[in-house]
């Protein structure tokens, strides 16, 4: 297949954004009301495709539905700023990853205070960060193996550096 395409990208005008911000406004109080659930809603009215199937919920770079303060928006972390679990945000504007303008409600599901490392709570965590120190054992392990039969020159301005491996071989 030979397959080309134009892409325009559209910007939501003021009109469009209070029209969002309204429907928003009435899903809320819907879900405050009980007439549907922050998952039904998120099902029903999302435009997200990444959370729109999971029932709204927002998931952190490893795959986690546990997110830290500090790897979100700030946006999103000043409007669930003294939120309690169950609580949902007022609907706010910002911007996703390919910076387009969204309008958005969130719902704190869980509050986790700042703690020690615990595998029972941090599971996910803890075997993220055991399989990244095992990739970075095996890339050394293989950079030493290597390093013998490989030519490598070093700028003269790095000779004080102090590097992991010793790539001089003089």
């Amino acid at each position: 297949y030979d397959v080309r395409h134009i892409l325009l990208k559209s910007t939501p005008n003021e009109e469009e954004i209070a029209a969002a911000r309204e429907e928003l406004n009435n899903i809320r109080t819907e879900i405050e009301q009980k007439k549907i659930t922050f998952k039904e809603a998120a099902y029903k009215y999302s435009d997200d495709k990444q959370t729109k199937f999971n029932g709204g919920v927002l998931s952190s770079q490893d795959g986690s539905s546990k997110i830290e303060k500090i790897n979100l928006s700030p946006t999103l972390a000043y409007q669930i700023a003294g939120l309690n679990p169950g609580d949902i945000t007022d609907v706010f504007s910002d911007q996703n990853e390919r910076e387009q303008k969204t309008v958005n409600i969130v719902m704190v599901n869980e509050v986790i205070p700042s703690h020690q490392l615990d595998i029972a709570t941090d599971y996910e965590r803890i075997k993220n960060l055991a399989l990244e120190r095992k990739k970075g054992e095996t890339v050394e392990r293989w950079i030493k193996s290597r390093l013998p039969d490989v030519f490598i020159s070093i700028n003269e301005r790095y000779n004080n550096c102090t590097f992991k491996s010793s790539w001089d071989k003089k």
